[in-house]
């Protein structure tokens, strides 16, 4: 929280915000506040997710919706909260679901629940549809605070509460 507050502070005292070459003046700055955290949660991508495996040739595969994601969702985040804590959460478990629904009325008007985005000549493949959440509130928390799936650094994985 002290970080976000000092940061904002910073951004007021610019006059003009740029941002891959656009500029933006910041007017208003609002700290959202954290859900309450369950053992089951609807989530709503708010920046593409993505992930992905190797394949049996070491070249990159992102993943689909039709895919299961559990496992790798899982993975990455506990490999977040090793790094983190310095130990495993005391539950692991976590299943991963997307909106099947959304997704297919998404594509029955024409517009597609992904997005190609080309990141320095590197095209990563991620999802924009709500998702549901099951297993570790300790896991769902922290998907939740760093980004769900993998290259949150490059601004993937951002997510809010649905009802």
């Amino acid at each position: 929280k002290e970080f976000i507050e000092h940061f904002v502070n910073g951004l007021f005292q610019q006059e003009v915000l740029e941002i891959a070459g656009a500029r933006f003046v910041l007017q208003k700055a609002e700290i959202v506040a954290s859900p309450t955290f369950k053992p089951s949660m609807k989530f709503r991508a708010m920046s593409a997710i993505t992930e992905s495996v190797r394949d049996d040739f070491g070249q990159v595969k992102f993943l689909s919706t039709d895919e299961d994601w559990s496992e790798v969702i899982q993975r990455n985040l506990l490999r977040k909260y090793q790094a983190l804590y310095g130990n495993l959460p005391k539950e692991t478990k976590l299943k991963w679901t997307w909106d099947n629904d959304y997704i297919d009325l998404q594509n029955s008007k024409g517009h597609r629940s992904s997005a190609l985005i080309d990141i320095h000549g590197i095209k990563v493949r991620g999802w924009l549809a709500p998702f549901k959440v099951e297993g570790s509130t300790e896991l769902i928390k922290l998907g939740y605070e760093t980004g769900f799936g993998a290259r949150n650094s490059m601004g993937f994985g951002m997510a809010e509460h649905c009802m």
